[in-house]
């Protein structure tokens, strides 16, 4: 998927958030914290885990984007930011 968000937007400066959701279901996690932390590393964005349910880290993470979207420079594209 990142690849192909790279590959559509042509460019190298991509606001990314990677996000781990329904974090509150720690019994039935298919990817652990780490696992996510390697990846975002990888990709080079910040990880954050949240969960909608419990309203845990739902602000921070358009906080993050935000911020993401704010420390990139200004480049003129075909489309609009992209949220995974």
């Amino acid at each position: 998927m990142h690849e192909q968000i790279m590959r559509v937007k042509a460019t190298e400066h991509v606001p990314i958030l990677l996000v781990g959701n329904k974090c509150d279901l720690a019994s039935q996690r298919e990817v652990d914290t780490a696992e996510g932390t390697r990846l975002a590393h990888l990709w080079g964005c910040p990880f954050l885990e949240a969960s909608a349910k419990e309203r845990q880290k739902v602000d921070e993470v358009f906080i993050e984007i935000v911020r993401e979207m704010n420390c990139q420079p200004v480049h003129k594209s075909r489309g609009c930011c992209t949220l995974l």
